[in-house]
C-alpha cells in the first residue's frame, strides 16, 4: 500500500484495511480535501465553537497522585474485577451518569489489533452493576455507507445488544455529528471536532489497545482519540506528516490535542497483547507479544508512558524517544504526569 492511500477513508490510522468501495473511497478523500481547508477557515469562528471537554477530572487518585493499577493473569473477567476493586470500584465514576465507552475499532481484525468486545461488554456489565444511568458504546472508525462494517465484521452488534448496550457507529464525515471546540493552547487544529455521543457524556471510558503503529509509531490512550474527532482533521495529520518535514512534529501535536478535547475520566487498556514491530493492523510483519496485562488509570499521560516502556521491553525496534513530543505535548496540554516516579503503581497477580 502507498502512503497515499493511507490517507483514505476507513484506513486513515496509517496501515488498515482497505474495507470501502471505490464509489465510497472517492467521496470520503474529497471530503477530506474539502476538510482541509475547512478546517484552516474554522480556526477563526470562534463564535461557532465551543470550550473543549473537561469531564469530572481525575477520579482514581491515591492522595495527590495518579494511581495506576496493573493486573496481570489469565482469566479476563477476574482481571478486571481485581482492577476495578483496586481503583475503589466505578461508582464515583458512573453512578448515575451518562457513561460512553470509547473502544479502538480500526480495522474487522481480532485483538490485538481492535479492542475486545467481551472486555467492553464486561466492563459494561462491571459499570451497570456500579449505578450507571444509561451506558452505550461509541467509535468513528469510517464514513458513509461503511461507518458500521467494522462493528458488524467484530460481533459488536449482536453482543452488544444482547447485553442491552446501544451501539453508535460514527461517521467520521458527518459535519453535524461532531461538536466543534477551541483551545488557544493547541497549535495544530485551534479548532477540533468532537464526536457529539462523547462531547456530550458524563463519562467516559477509553478501551485503547498497545500497539506499533505507521504514522504516530506507537499507539494507545492519547493515540484512541484519533477516532473521537472529525474525519478531515485525521487526514491533515496524515497530509501534513508525509509532505514536509515538520509534518512529525505537527502529526505528534494534534494526537495530544485530540486528546485534549475529548478528555476521558478513566483508560482501560488491553495489554494482555501487544502488537509489536509494525501496525496497527496485522499485516506488514506485526507481531503478536502475550503479557498478559491490563492497565487501568484515570491519567492518560501515565498511562502511555507505562504501555510505552511496556512495549519498548517487548519491542527491540521501539524507543520512548520516537513519542517524545507526543508526550511533551500532553504534559504542556495538562493531560497527565509523564514521571512515573510522581504516580502510584499497584501491580496485581490473579
Amino acid at each position: 500500500m502507498t502512503r497515499s492511500s493511507r490517507d483514505g477513508a476507513g484506513w486513515e490510522e496509517g496501515w488498515g484495511e482497505m474495507s470501502v468501495s471505490r464509489r465510497e473511497f472517492i467521496r470520503v478523500a474529497a471530503v477530506g480535501v474539502a476538510g482541509a481547508a475547512w478546517a484552516s477557515s474554522l480556526t477563526g469562528c470562534s463564535s461557532k465553537t465551543l470550550a473543549p471537554r473537561m469531564g469530572l477530572g481525575n477520579l482514581f487518585m491515591e492522595g495527590e497522585k495518579p494511581l495506576l493499577v496493573v493486573v496481570e493473569g489469565t482469566d479476563l473477567s477476574k482481571m478486571l474485577e481485581a482492577g476495578l476493586d483496586a481503583l475503589g470500584g466505578l461508582g464515583r465514576l458512573v453512578e448515575g451518569k451518562k457513561l460512553v465507552l470509547k473502544p479502538n475499532v480500526v480495522a474487522s481484525q481480532p485483538p490485538p489489533v481492535t479492542t475486545d468486545v467481551e472486555m467492553t461488554r464486561m466492563l459494561a456489565e462491571f459499570a451497570r452493576r456500579d449505578g450507571a444511568g444509561s451506558i452505550t458504546v461509541c467509535d468513528a472508525n469510517s464514513s458513509g455507507v461503511g461507518k458500521a462494517g467494522k462493528f458488524e465484521a467484530l460481533g459488536f452488534p449482536a453482543r452488544l445488544k444482547e447485553a442491552g448496550i446501544p451501539l453508535d457507529a460514527v461517521d467520521f464525515g458527518d459535519r453535524m455529528a461532531h461538536v466543534f471546540v477551541t483551545n488557544d493552547k493547541w497549535r495544530a487544529h485551534p479548532t477540533i471536532g468532537v464526536v457529539r455521543t462523547l462531547y456530550e457524556a458524563d463519562a467516559i471510558i477509553n478501551l485503547p489497545m498497545v500497539k506499533r503503529h505507521g504514522a504516530s509509531r506507537f499507539t494507545c490512550a492519547l493515540k484512541n482519540h484519533f477516532g473521537s474527532v472529525y474525519g478531515p482533521l485525521r487526514f491533515v495529520a496524515h497530509r501534513k506528516l508525509s509532505s514536509s518535514e515538520d509534518g512529525k512534529v505537527f502529526f505528534d501535536q494534534a494526537l495530544a490535542e485530540f486528546a485534549d478535547a475529548v478528555r476521558p475520566e478513566l483508560n482501560v487498556v488491553d495489554g494482555r497483547s501487544l502488537l509489536a514491530r509494525r501496525g496497527p493492523t496485522l499485516e506488514g510483519g506485526s507481531e503478536i507479544k502475550k503479557v498478559n496485562r491490563i492497565v487501568l488509570c484515570g491519567d492518560m499521560l501515565a498511562t502511555d508512558v507505562y504501555c510505552a516502556r511496556l512495549m519498548e521491553e517487548h519491542d527491540d525496534s521501539f524507543s520512548m524517544d520516537m513519542i517524545s513530543v507526543q508526550l511533551e505535548t500532553a504534559e504542556r496540554l495538562g493531560l497527565g504526569t509523564g514521571d512515573l516516579s510522581n504516580v502510584v503503581i499497584k501491580e496485581i497477580t490473579v
